[in-house]
């Protein structure tokens, strides 16, 4: 059996996209997708329009829902199939 761990990719403000694995960093990684929520929410706030995510693992999408829903003027929902399932975050 093969073990492949999942990731996305975080753009940072320089533009660049950097991979995050899913599997094996822990406490950093639920931190770089806690802040990657939190400037999701803010981004859609401010230009008022939803914005998605790329694919994630069912883990990652709950830290995100998670994140957002605790953050007032936005929500949160998934979309798409497995394993191509991303969360959209938008204005309430």
């Amino acid at each position: 059996m093969h073990y492949y761990p999942s990731f996305f990719f975080f753009q940072a403000e320089d533009g660049i996209r950097y991979p995050l694995w899913s599997r094996g960093l822990g406490d950093v990684y639920k931190r770089q997708l806690q802040t990657y929520a939190q400037k999701l929410a803010t981004r859609v706030l401010e230009e008022g329009r939803s914005h998605q995510t790329d694919p994630m693992s069912n883990s990652e999408r709950k830290i995100i829902h998670r994140i957002i829903s605790r953050m007032d003027g936005v929500t949160s929902y998934s979309e798409g199939d497995e394993p191509n399932r991303y969360v959209v975050v938008d204005t309430e």
